[in-house]
């Protein structure tokens, strides 16, 4: 627990998994 929101994290993990792409498409 760094301070960071869950939604900052899921965003950061998106990016990285699919930078052009939505994980929720």
């Amino acid at each position: 627990m760094s301070g960071i929101p869950n939604w900052v994290e899921q965003a950061q993990h998106a990016i990285l998994v699919s930078p052009d792409r939505s994980p929720k498409d």
